[in-house]
């Protein structure tokens, strides 16, 4: 469900609906410092969480 349109999504609308497989507890991103442009709003808090998760500050 997409709270900003309030509607259902196809999930191959947009490629952050796709699955990744990471093994997260390696932190593949772990010391690396990442700046995100281009992006605004929940596909921009979306990206920074991913980040996030797999390490990046």
């Amino acid at each position: 469900m997409c709270m900003e349109q309030n509607a259902f999504l196809d999930v191959d609308s947009n490629p952050l609906f796709t699955p990744i497989e990471i093994n997260v507890e390696g932190a593949p991103l772990k010391d690396c410092v990442l700046s995100i442009s281009g992006y605004s709003g929940t596909e921009r808090d979306i990206l920074i969480s991913i980040a996030e998760v797999l390490g990046a500050t």
